[in-house]
């Protein structure tokens, strides 16, 4: 799996590099066949060591994403509208260097390093893996107390004792998908849990959570973007019984499921 998402990642990075090669070739040639008199001369032997430069990088890109990643990303029209964007990009950032090039490049690096930085503050989603179990060992009228554990850090420890004023519980996460090149960069599926509920709703405890940028932009809200999206999914609610374990996991499709084995 992670062979596969390294793969496709490279890709897409081919893609776009390629596509601004291919971009910035484009421009030049357009400058030396604009040129006129004196201009053109002295712009002749630059240009075309650019313009064969560009072309060799675009070649080189060609080459890996044909070789290197899953054959049926080359069929996704997005990685051919991504590619498409970025030569235009590249045009625009050869004609205009200063304007255009350099405020590009700080933007892209930005977006990626605020990216990271929202992934690295979620764990990676894996179908079927237990993401919480709850043992009560007391469970009455007035509520239950047991012991939590959190195979992945969620801000708490692995495994604490926690006390709950309820019968019945719930497990909320929010869920981060991701696709595209953010997808094979920083995984498709993330999660992080919210919070223990009873069968009204209403809440018994909240997981601390290690906010990203994104986090702390919208909070709690769902969001949908391209390439994007944040939802939040909540498993079934069961009783709690003394010595009877509780223990959530994901679907496939990203819902929360929760077994009493």
């Amino acid at each position: 799996m992670g062979s596969d998402l390294a793969a496709g990642g490279a890709g897409w990075a081919a893609s776009a590099l390629g596509g601004l090669s291919l971009g910035a070739a484009a421009a030049l040639v357009l400058d030396l066949l604009f040129a006129r008199g004196s201009e053109r001369k002295a712009r002749r032997r630059r240009d075309l060591s650019l313009v064969f430069l560009c072309l060799a990088w675009a070649v080189l890109c060609a080459a890996v994403l044909l070789i290197v990643p899953p054959k049926a990303l080359l069929s996704d029209r997005t990685l051919w509208i991504w590619a498409g964007s970025w030569c235009v990009l590249g045009c625009l950032a050869a004609v205009f260097p200063g304007p255009i090039g350099i405020p590009l490049a700080v933007l892209a690096l930005s977006l990626l390093g605020l990216t990271a930085a929202e992934a690295s503050a979620w764990h990676a989603l894996s179908p079927g893996r237990e993401i919480a179990r709850l043992v009560p060992y007391q469970a009455d009228a007035s509520g239950a107390a047991g012991d939590l554990a959190v195979p992945d850090r969620n801000a708490v420890p692995v495994l604490s004792r926690v006390a709950l004023a309820g019968r019945e519980c719930s497990l909320e996460a929010r869920v981060l998908d991701l696709g595209g090149p953010l997808g094979y960069l920083f995984g498709p599926r993330r999660y992080k849990l919210s919070r223990l509920l009873d069968a009204e709703g209403s809440e018994l405890m909240t997981f601390p959570l290690k906010r990203g940028p994104l986090t702390i932009l919208i909070g709690g809200k769902d969001l949908r973007l391209p390439w994007i999206s944040l939802r939040t999914v909540r498993s079934p609610v069961l009783p709690l019984e003394t010595l009877r374990p509780l223990s959530w996991s994901f679907d496939a499709d990203a819902r929360l499921r929760v077994l009493s084995p």
